[in-house]
């Protein structure tokens, strides 16, 4: 069984997670829980879990940054990550820290299952692979190659012996670097001796290595003396084992490139940077590509400073629901970028993307339910992925059709918001006309400064609230002369009005008579 911690503030989901585990028979062991970043991380240090289910939204440190510091002493734990929210913001970050997976809320018990019985296999794979290594180790006189292959794969599971080793090992390099290969098509195991070996063979510095049936990390080293290792001799490589794959099977494969370090204890920082450019291509469901994490890092860093400052210049527009002059400002930020992005379809749809994050920010500022815009995020999301061209006419059309989208949206919730303000004052009005009633208590109750509910009201109702107090006041008071035949002293009293003579003046403005003849014409 392996030791699970889950970390959440809200008490049901966590008894939910631990239901689901007893009912389904998920071969995890219940082992410890938190409810906050802090708590989390001193329960972590003391249960050592195997797995963290961790919600991303919680007190004092939040998740990703919790999830981060329990993997840099635990390097081993697989974080599965919860939210209400399905922002690609939110995805790339849980990505980056080297998230197993990420579940939306309320966790769906099938959905729930199938993810645990991933994780379970590759920690058993995990497992496995340690005691093949010792075994191997002892009784056999293995290849200097299978060796080789072990030790890069121990390097992975963050153990630190096997790392000295495997340094150890390659001292004779000067830097090492790894490129991740992956596909969901076929299964690449077979293609690591007919593809990648025997395409470069005679370099030394070459050790491919199967993770698991749809993903193989490839080392290389760079030896003393040898030709300089860099980014661009790793690209040609990485397009011929691109060419090679595709003339044999006609599947097209994706490959992503970290750093390259000269000290090779840092050759899992190197694979974790190998998957975050992989993960994009990914998430952008791309077949085909090739990225390394320096491109990656350089187009965000680039794209990042260039928004800075006209992200509010364009939050604004879309809060003051100027949908043309966001258009316009949409197409000036494109024009102007435009030769960053270099006809790449990656950059096109990493840009749209980022564009789509500022509109639900404005979103966001405007108090639009989370659920609500995780929901437009995902569907609008969905949309831009799956397109397989982006021509500017595609990109104008998306990007116009997510400004519609997000300015409905903000519209519809400030006319919810103006209606259940509305209701909210006219139940207290109702509940509460026997007592005094000022503009300063219905802001104490809405929150809301005077001059914004009044005008608001008054749109909406057609009277100010002084105008609908008055009406409310003057109608009860005639239900009450008319049925109950109190006189009018009382009548004033119950409709809050201290002085009978003032009230019998505003009723003889409104009604036309006096209280008392008005009882008298009513029979």
């Amino acid at each position: 069984m392996y030791k699970l911690m889950v970390v959440d503030g809200d008490k049901l989901v966590r008894q939910t997670i631990q239901t689901i585990i007893k009912e389904r028979n998920i071969p995890l062991s219940y082992a410890a829980e938190a409810t906050d970043g802090v708590e989390a991380l001193l329960k972590a240090r003391k249960v050592k879990p195997d797995v963290v289910i961790m919600e991303i939204n919680i007190p004092k440190f939040d998740g990703l940054n919790t999830a981060e510091k329990i993997k840099e002493f635990l390097p081993q734990c697989q974080v599965i990550f919860i939210s209400a929210h399905k922002e690609f913001e939110y995805v790339r970050q849980a990505l980056r820290i080297g998230a197993f997976d990420y579940l939306l809320k309320p966790v769906q018990p099938g959905e729930f299952e199938e993810v645990c019985c991933k994780l379970t296999e590759i920690l058993g794979i995990n497992e496995q692979e340690e005691l093949e290594f010792e075994r191997e180790k002892v009784e056999l006189a293995s290849t200097q190659l299978f060796i080789r292959k072990v030790l890069l794969s121990g390097c992975f599971s963050g153990s630190n012996e096997l790392r000295n080793q495997f340094h150890e090992f390659f001292v004779s390099l000067k830097c090492g670097v790894l490129m991740v290969l992956s596909s969901h098509a076929i299964n690449l195991d077979k293609l690591i001796v007919h593809n990648i070996i025997g395409m470069l063979k005679g370099n030394l510095y070459l050790c491919p290595v199967p993770l698991n049936p749809n993903q193989i990390v490839v080392f290389f080293g760079q030896k003393y003396g040898q030709s300089k290792l860099t980014t661009t001799v790793l690209k040609k490589y990485g397009y011929r084992l691109m060419e090679q794959v595709a003339l044999k099977t006609g599947i097209e494969l994706n490959i992503g490139i970290g750093k390259i370090y000269k000290d090779l204890s840092k050759l899992r920082k190197s694979y974790l940077e190998a998957c975050d450019a992989l993960n994009l291509a990914e998430f952008l469901r791309m077949n085909g590509v090739l990225l390394t994490i320096e491109e990656c890092e350089k187009f965000y860093k680039d794209l990042s400073n260039y928004l800075l400052d006209r992200e509010k210049k364009l939050i604004d527009m879309i809060l003051r629901k100027k949908h043309d002059d966001a258009i316009i400002c949409i197409h000036d930020i494109f024009n102007d970028f435009q030769p960053r992005l270099e006809s790449n379809l990656i950059w096109e749809k990493v840009f749209c993307l980022e564009i789509l994050a500022v509109l639900l920010r404005a979103a966001r500022k405007a108090n639009v339910n989370s659920e609500e815009l995780s929901q437009i995020n995902s569907a609008l999301t969905n949309e831009l992925v799956d397109m397989t061209d982006l021509g500017k006419r595609l990109w104008v059309e998306w990007l116009e059709h997510c400004v519609d989208r997000i300015i409905a949206l903000i519209a519809n919730n400030e006319k919810a918001s103006v209606q259940r303000l509305i209701k909210e004052i006219k139940e207290y009005i109702e509940n509460n006309l026997n007592k005094s009633i000022t503009l300063k208590d219905i802001s104490e109750l809405t929150h809301y400064n005077p001059q914004y509910f009044s005008r608001a009201f008054k749109k909406e109702i057609g009277m100010t609230v002084i105008e609908y107090l008055t009406h409310r006041r003057i109608e009860k008071a005639k239900m009450l002369l008319k049925k109950e035949r109190l006189p009018v002293r009382l009548v004033a009293k119950k409709v809050g009005f201290s002085d009978v003579a003032y009230f019998s003046r505003v009723f003889r403005k409104v009604v036309g008579v006096k209280p008392s003849e008005f009882r008298e014409k009513s029979g």
